[in-house]
């Protein structure tokens, strides 16, 4: 997270892979709509080493990085995906001083991912390319169709030989999705069905080393669905960290959920695990990263909710002396949060929590088994219905509070408990999906409700801080601006106490389709 001399330059890139025969060419993309006129056909050789880990794991995580040669975008490429058919690329021009080592402001932004390995060759593909432009009647390339003859030679491979294949590649330019849709109707129509692999890279090296054991069913096994869950929500925590080094909004937020389903997901199935000093310590881990960069979401949420509300609440004098005040103070608990979460990412502590899922994950994958099953949907189930146990006695506490922030607090706990159950049953899903999916729609519901009435609960703490730094950031004008905040902290009781009346309500119905699960 430290600056480096030259940044990546970013850019979304939205393609679609097909499969075809070696002599196979591309099918008559003649009069497809919003075209102009034929394809603009070129040709041209490329050149493509790939690196990672000795292990693969940039690969498993779904990334690939490359040095290119030749084309329009020669240089270094670090592909991340985004989801469906979109990445983002992040390319960097290639020089002496990176020409046979990853720039360090790619290193930098891998550091979670590679842990203590280190990068190396995995593979050099070459690619004799045809590219077909679709285009407009202005010129403007719409989209992009490319017949791809394939050569890969994988390092320590086994197989004699290299890898030689075809495919098909449309990448979206300026063409929106039915021009695609219609590109992608004249290729199945030819016998060209879309690719099952998502890279080049992946097809070449084939089956990923971590993959689940053939016997493993997360439909009929628990402790299958668990080592899925931690698979899945452990590339979601890798792909959040590179996306925070990167600043990019909502990082935090997508960090710090995904830390919570993991530590809940331990919390509460990792009995199935044989490590229980390993759980334990990951879940402390997990709770620490969490604490560490919540700051952070925290106040890009406060601040984004201060500027919603004093543009839209009614009679606010002085909103210009307001806005001064909110930048000067969120600004100062921005920059204090930002160096939190940089002492935090690269600390031994920090890296060496995705080792440990890394572990636990292996070891749950290895330990599902076709005896025990029972017993183990019995512990799940068990599980959940103490959750509800404990939710349930939260919400009467806190309708029985007498105090505002009794209560308040109460509801603080009610909205963990929630997300902790929400966790927990998503683990669940492969064996029970509809259900699950008619429960989790409610617990996001009683999450949202519960989220609106916390966030004003901290809302109101941060006016009451603004109030007292007034005078020193906008002097001279205290008692008009003053007023304002009165009025939006007076509207932030009002959205608590609606909030809060809602609770019961809702959780009767979430509760309800959580008995579907366990019974």
């Amino acid at each position: 997270m430290s600056p480096t001399t030259e940044q990546p330059r970013a850019k979304r890139e939205t393609e679609r892979k097909y499969e075809t025969a070696p002599d196979r060419a591309v099918p008559n993309l003649s009069g497809l709509p919003g075209v102009a006129g034929e394809p603009v056909v070129d040709t041209f050789e490329l050149s493509a080493l790939y690196y990672d880990t000795d292990d693969h794991r940039l690969l498993d995580t779904g990334i690939t990085l490359r040095r290119r040669e030749g084309g329009d975008d020669a240089g270094w490429h670090l592909k991340l995906p985004i989801g469906g058919d979109s990445r983002t690329e992040l390319q960097l021009d290639t020089s002496a001083a990176n020409e046979s080592e990853v720039p360090p402001a790619l290193t930098e932004l891998l550091a979670a991912v590679i842990g203590s390995r280190s990068l190396g060759p995995l593979a050099l593909i070459t690619t004799d390319r045809e590219r077909h432009s679709l285009r407009d009647a202005d010129g403007a390339t719409l989209m992009e169709v490319v017949s791809d003859l394939v050569v890969a030679a994988v390092t320590g491979s086994t197989d004699e030989g290299d890898h030689v294949w075809r495919e098909i590649e449309v990448e979206q330019v300026s063409g929106g999705r039915d021009l695609a849709q219609a590109i992608e109707d004249r290729l199945l129509e030819a016998g060209m069905p879309r690719s099952t692999q998502p890279s080049k890279l992946r097809r070449a090296v084939g089956g990923s080393p971590r993959s689940m054991p053939a016997d493993a069913d997360p439909a009929s096994d628990p402790r299958a669905a668990l080592a899925l869950y931690l698979r899945e929500h452990t590339r979601a925590l890798l792909l959040a960290d590179i996306e925070q080094r990167r600043h990019t909004p909502e990082a935090a937020h997508d960090l710090r959920v995904a830390a919570r389903r993991l530590r809940s997901a331990l919390q509460t199935h990792g009995a199935a695990i044989p490590d229980d000093e390993l759980v334990s310590a990951t879940v402390d881990d997990l709770r620490w990263i969490g604490r560490r960069l919540g700051e952070t979401r925290d106040v890009e949420v406060q601040q984004a909710r201060f500027a919603e509300h004093l543009d839209s609440t009614a009679d606010i004098p002085d909103r210009d002396a307001l806005r001064t005040l909110s930048d000067a103070y969120f600004g100062e608990l921005a920059e204090a949060a930002e160096q939190v979460a940089i002492d935090t990412m690269t600390s031994s502590r920090y890296l060496a929590v995705f080792e440990s899922l890394a572990a636990l994950t292996a070891a749950c994958a290895t330990t599902a088994a076709t005896t025990g099953r029972k017993a183990a949907r019995k512990k799940a189930s068990s599980a959940v219905e103490h959750l509800v146990g404990k939710i349930d006695s939260r919400i009467r506490a806190a309708d029985e509070a007498d105090d505002p922030q009794t209560h308040g607090e109460l509801l603080h706990r009610v909205r963990k408990g929630v997300k902790r159950l929400r966790y927990t049953v998503e683990v669940m899903q492969p064996a029970h999906s509809k259900r699950v999916n008619r429960a989790l729609s409610g617990y996001k519901d009683l999450q949202k409700l519960l989220g609106e009435h916390q966030d004003s609960v901290v809302a109101r703490s941060h006016v009451l801080a603004m109030l007292e730094e007034f005078g020193s950031v906008v002097p001279g004008r205290g008692t008009v601006a003053g007023f304002g905040l009165g009025l939006l902290y007076a509207r932030e009781v009002s959205t608590d106490e609606t909030e809060s009346a809602k609770v019961r309500e809702t959780w009767k119905k979430a509760r309800k389709a959580t008995r579907d699960i366990t019974k």
